[in-house]
């Protein structure tokens, strides 16, 4: 299966688009709500994560063929992310397809090789932060320093504003989506590509509980999908892949 070679370009500004508009447009018409609505939850949950995998995308400049266009649409999509700007995501997670693996140069080795499952956000937040800083200061880079403190006081001011207006809504529609999404994306899009734990270990080698079969079935296909999905971005960063599994999906059948 093949798609017209600037087809990418096309779809990520209008994803972007559509996506924005949604979130903000979803969390405006529900900015003074006083009871919880699942599906406007379930609308900021999905928002949200494809904001920040679009964050993701513009670090390779996969978005436009114009550096400028990746950069803005990657700032403007961090803002309601908060756990990081389009800058310090930027340079680790090109580090990181430099020295995949590496204990030292590779940003992403201490987020998935120590402390527990559950603490990945935080250690994402803590350690991509840490390695950014030294990154700058060793290499003397002050403009990414000077963009990274300017896009933090715009989040800030965003979250202070949003918090003092819309207390319900800011909590319900933004920040419990994001911490949910900060998990999700942080197990199978940090974690599990590049390591098993005892609970993966434990889904594999037991299948005594028949009620448990379809969510053990349907955990470790995630987990399969996460890993392969990962190891073909790595192999060519800029392919779209994630919004095309068919792609990844082809390509691996035409590899056997």
């Amino acid at each position: 299966m093949t798609l017209p070679k600037n087809f990418k370009y096309f779809f990520n500004p209008i994803l972007f688009l559509i996506v924005g508009v949604i979130f903000v447009a979803n969390f405006y018409f529900n900015r003074y709500s006083t009871g919880f609505n699942f599906v406007t939850f379930l609308i900021s949950l999905v928002s949200l994560h494809y904001l920040c995998n679009l964050v993701h995308i513009a670090s390779h400049n996969s978005i436009s063929k114009k550096r400028w266009l990746n950069d803005l649409i990657s700032r403007i999509c961090c803002i309601p992310a908060l756990a990081f700007t389009h800058i310090d995501f930027k340079v680790t997670h090109l580090e990181h397809h430099k020295h995949t693996t590496d204990p030292i140069l590779d940003p992403d080795w201490k987020i998935t090789n120590t402390g527990s499952v559950f603490l990945l956000p935080f250690r994402i937040v803590f350690y991509k932060d840490i390695f950014f800083w030294k990154f700058c200061l060793q290499r003397r880079k002050f403009a990414f320093i000077r963009e990274y403190i300017f896009d933090r006081i715009v989040q800030v001011a965003a979250v202070f504003v949003i918090f003092n207006n819309f207390d319900f809504a800011f909590k319900f529609y933004w920040i419990l989506p994001l911490f949910i999404v900060g998990i999700l994306n942080a197990a199978f899009l940090y974690f599990y590509p590049h390591y098993e734990d005892r609970f993966e270990r434990f889904l594999r080698s037991n299948n005594r509980f028949v009620a448990w079969r379809p969510v053990q079935k349907i955990y470790l296909f995630i987990v399969d999908v996460s890993r392969e999905l990962h190891r073909q971005h790595h192999l060519k960063p800029t392919k779209n892949y994630y919004y095309f599994p068919e792609l990844w999906i082809f390509n691996r059948k035409s590899e056997d």
